[in-house]
């Protein structure tokens, strides 16, 4: 991700492709009847593999490893037709304990507090596994939790929302903070709530995540930009420059050599 000029419009062709290959394979998904998700899902998955080694021995993801996305997407429909198939007491208390911890710390991941910066500055290597660590330990509780069969337009939702954060993180904070590609965590353990949580949960989730996506983004390149002390219009005139320089070369007085002159100049 080394060198990456944004205000080239062929950065941006692998953010393309990646939302027209994730058109491609919903569209794919929603041609799966009941009772056909278990050979459609294989087959889907074995062509987003082939994808995947298509697009890693062109050098495509360079900027966006767009086939995370895709892939993130496709196991979140395996893990969700898996609690499908999971008949047994629906434990929603845990479920919505586990739905309400899980938000918050992607959320907190997301803004990135100054305390939670300086930690993980610190702890560097920790830190790089703490997001897949919190996905892994949500899922895992969740597996026992049954969730209902969703239409197509929430599955759609669902991975256009997923897709555009995780766009928008890597092309506003993955390019500046030079974050490798292949580094996928960065941005799917932050943002797969969106394609786990119940439906209530993740509109909230969705909006309060953009919102954190706008906080780095003002961070990054409007904060930090931001001088330190603006100088009047009129000061940065050429004139005005050289009245500033003169007065600042000039030397102060010598107050204790005028007094002793006059005093001299009153005795003769």
């Amino acid at each position: 991700m080394q060198g990456v000029d944004l205000s080239l419009a062929v950065s941006y062709v692998p953010a393309a492709l990646c939302v027209v290959r994730l058109v491609i394979y919903l569209v794919g998904v929603t041609c799966l009847h009941p009772g056909e998700e278990i050979g459609g899902l294989l087959i889907l998955g074995n062509l987003l593999y082939l994808d995947r080694l298509a697009f890693s021995m062109a050098g495509l993801n360079a900027i966006l490893d767009s086939n995370a996305v895709l892939l993130a997407v496709f196991f979140s429909h395996v893990y969700l037709f898996i609690r499908n198939a999971n008949t047994d007491s629906h434990l929603s208390f845990l479920g919505t304990t586990v739905n309400i911890w899980w938000a918050a710390c992607c959320l907190a991941l997301i803004v990135e507090p100054a305390r939670m910066r300086a930690w993980a500055e610190e702890r560097g290597r920790v830190f790089h596994f703490l997001p897949p660590f919190i996905m892994a330990v949500s899922l895992i509780a969740l597996s026992r939790v049954h969730a209902d069969r969703e239409d197509s337009l929430s599955r759609f939702a669902r991975g256009f929302a997923f897709a555009f954060l995780s766009i928008v993180w890597v092309y506003v904070v993955g390019i500046k903070k030079r974050l490798q590609a292949d580094h996928s965590n960065h941005f799917i353990s932050r943002f797969s709530p969106v394609l786990y949580l119940p439906s209530y949960v993740c509109a909230g989730f969705t909006l309060l995540a953009a919102a954190g996506v706008a906080y780095q983004y003002y961070k990054i390149f409007v904060a930090e930009r931001e001088p330190e002390l603006k100088l009047p219009a009129a000061a940065t005139q050429p004139q005005a420059q050289h009245a500033l320089t003169t007065i600042v070369e000039s030397p102060e007085p010598d107050m204790e050599e005028m007094f002793r002159l006059a005093r001299q100049s009153k005795n003769v």
